[in-house]
């Protein structure tokens, strides 16, 4: 039987997931895959991270996740492509910040976890 935290984590996985593809979606509901540039619908394309979800420094940082097709997700995120479009995106150096940030310990408490369901429920609401 799962523990709350267990459950928790998964649903904040499932609405940050949502909120990541939907975020990224035009006015048709399609989004870019981020390492690829192929275009499909925000429901046919996954989360993908940057650094690996395992990582709970960076699991729920919005700049480790972005709209990505299955094919690049499944190629290990196309991490080194990932890395190029953060730096273009954000500034260069920022691929390292995340790669450091995701290697420091982060111990969510389940009070933290919930209000961070809440906060991107809110958010999904807004772009629905």
């Amino acid at each position: 039987m799962p523990s709350e935290r267990m459950k928790l984590v998964s649903k904040l996985d499932r609405v940050f997931s949502k909120w990541v593809r939907l975020g990224a979606a035009d006015h048709t509901g399609h989004v870019q895959c981020y390492t690829c540039g192929v275009t499909k619908h925000w429901q046919k394309v996954d989360a993908g991270h940057f650094m690996v979800r395992g990582k709970y420094g960076t699991r729920w940082d919005p700049r480790n996740v972005k709209a990505q097709c299955k094919g690049c997700n499944l190629r290990s995120g196309e991490q080194h492509l990932f890395g190029l479009a953060l730096d273009r995106e954000y500034g260069e150096g920022t691929a390292e910040e995340i790669r450091q940030q995701s290697n420091q310990i982060r111990k969510w408490t389940n009070q933290e976890l919930r209000d961070l369901i809440k906060h991107y429920q809110a958010e999904v609401k807004k772009i629905e």
